[in-house]
């Protein structure tokens, strides 16, 4: 288990302030009968002396770290500190036991140019939002395909342009892409099968041809949007009652 390093500072600071407590005597020459123990604490002290500047720096996962800063080069307004433990970026939560990235959230943060690919692999991801900004382009294609527990994406209110992937991650309970300038149809590689979506909003966007049988098996959905876009015919059989549904 990776142990952070502000976990360290707090044990060096106490460990120093005892022994600064010790008179000179008692830490170098210590007598047979009554400094046993102090000369033990003393010996655990350098040690930790020893190992803490390896320690301190195993907090953030590097390769996640790598990735991350190659996501930051096109937008360098996010102003992540390559010196700094990448978990305590702005933005950047951690799983505590495992330090890997699980949470990704910079909505409105003025990030403009395509989403880059190195996001793939920050394989632990669970939320994604990266809305309310200027991210044009397409989504790259295969994004999302290396992700086994990212159950949110929230990518709403940008410029981002051309088809959906064809793959999504099947733990996917929370999909929001309205208010972009996504066209053509939708495929229906696995959108079918999703069983955990509980909203699903693609509003505002320039889809066409009919509207694809999205969620059916999916018994927790609560809302499923396509209004403001140019779909023809009609709600597809088979479609899972839903609180909210808008076409």
């Amino acid at each position: 288990m990776i142990i952070p390093s502000h976990m360290f500072q707090l044990s060096f600071v106490i460990c120093l302030q005892y022994s600064l407590m010790l008179p000179p005597k008692a830490l170098l020459f210590p007598s047979s009968s009554g400094n046993h123990n102090n000369m033990s604490f003393v010996s655990f002290l350098i040690i930790l002396i020893l190992i803490f500047p390896t320690l301190a720096d195993a907090d953030c996962n590097p390769d996640e770290k790598d990735s991350l800063l190659s996501f930051a080069t096109n937008f360098p307004n996010l102003n992540w500190s390559s010196t700094e433990d990448c978990c305590s970026w702005a933005g950047i939560s951690c799983d505590e036991k495992r330090y890997r990235v699980i949470r990704l959230s910079i909505p409105d943060r003025g990030l403009r140019g395509v989403i880059p690919s190195s996001l793939q692999n920050l394989t632990s991801l669970s939320f994604l939002n990266l809305s309310c900004n200027f991210l044009s382009g397409p989504i790259p294609d295969g994004l999302f395909s290396s992700f086994n527990n990212l159950h949110t994406i929230d990518l709403s209110y940008n410029m981002l342009s051309g088809q959906l992937p064809h793959t999504w991650p099947a733990t996917l309970q929370v999909l929001n892409l309205s208010s972009n300038h996504f066209d053509g149809t939708i495929q229906t590689t696995n959108l079918q099968s999703f069983q955990s979506m509980i909203t699903f909003n693609i509003s505002n966007n320039s889809f066409t041809g009919t509207i694809p049988p999205i969620c059916t098996n999916s018994p927790a959905l609560v809302k499923l949007d396509f209004s403001m876009n140019h779909f023809t015919g009609i709600s597809p059989k088979g479609s899972v009652p839903v609180q909210t549904l808008w076409f």
